[in-house]
Parts: structure tokens; C-alpha cells; sequence
């Protein structure tokens, strides 16, 4: 991915350090949940978590998928 698209991929790498560095700034330090809300999965290479991306992007989220899960 970072070959195909190096600027993309800088620039995700950019929002998850400012994520991370937010979350440890409001005294979160359990790498566990740190590493669950990154955007970037490393545990089989890196891979983007694009369901992460969207939410912190996004300006609000709807409750439509609450209702089929029920």
C-alpha cells in the first residue's frame, strides 16, 4: 500500500500520531486500548483500520447499524 500510495499513507500515519498523541495527552497510557483504537493494524504488517479512519473523520455517527444489530 505505501508504494502505491506513499502521500495517502503519510498523511494517515500523520492523523494517527495526532490521535495517539491526543489520547496520551488526556493520561490514556494502557497500550492495550491504545493499540485497539490506532488506526494502523500491525499485527499481520501494516494495514489500515478503515472503519477507525472513517470514525475519527467523521462529524457525527448515526445509529442506523445499532438497529440491525437488533
Amino acid at each position: 500500500m505505501e508504494r502505491m500510495l506513499p502521500r495517502h499513507m503519510q498523511i494517515i500515519y500523520l492523523i494517527n500520531a495526532e490521535h495517539i498523541d491526543g489520547l496520551r495527552a488526556e493520561e490514556m497510557h494502557d497500550f492495550d486500548l491504545l493499540r485497539s483504537v490506532s488506526l494502523i493494524d500491525e499485527a499481520n504488517g501494516r494495514r489500515v483500520r478503515m472503519g477507525n479512519l472513517a470514525f475519527l473523520g467523521s462529524h457525527s455517527i448515526n445509529g442506523v447499524s445499532a438497529l440491525h444489530t437488533d
